[in-house]
């Protein structure tokens, strides 16, 4: 399902006003202020790189969902043909969101594994 509203650059999203279910693919170069922005907003899909930093272990602390990911080819015209260079994993918050994540994990379009934290 496509979003409702996209935030670009220039809304500057870090300020800007989220409402229910976000999709968040935060600037790999500075993903701390998003990613702690995400876990309080706690609705959605956050897709980040696999980091030893603050913001990961916070986030996988009061995570449920996580699906660590092969890279994928980005679709985007600007990147079109080239794939990630680091470890990729995705996280959801909230129903909707892991039940979207976990309808990706058991689709046959890319590989992963999907993890849980106890609660």
């Amino acid at each position: 399902m496509p979003a409702l509203r996209k935030l670009t650059k220039t809304d500057d999203g870090l300020t800007a006003r989220w409402d229910g279910l976000v999709w968040l693919n935060p600037p790999f170069s500075n993903c701390s202020a998003w990613a702690r922005r995400f876990i309080d907003h706690a609705n959605g899909v956050f897709l980040g790189p696999i980091a030893n930093a603050q913001w990961a272990h916070e986030m996988m602390s009061v995570g449920r969902l996580f699906w660590l990911c092969r890279d994928f080819p980005f679709t985007h015209p600007t990147h079109s043909g080239k794939r990630s260079s680091m470890p990729l994993f995705f996280a959801a918050f909230g129903t909707a969101a892991a039940d979207g994540l976990r309808r990706l994990h058991h689709s046959t379009r890319h590989h992963g594994v999907l993890m849980e934290r106890a609660a």
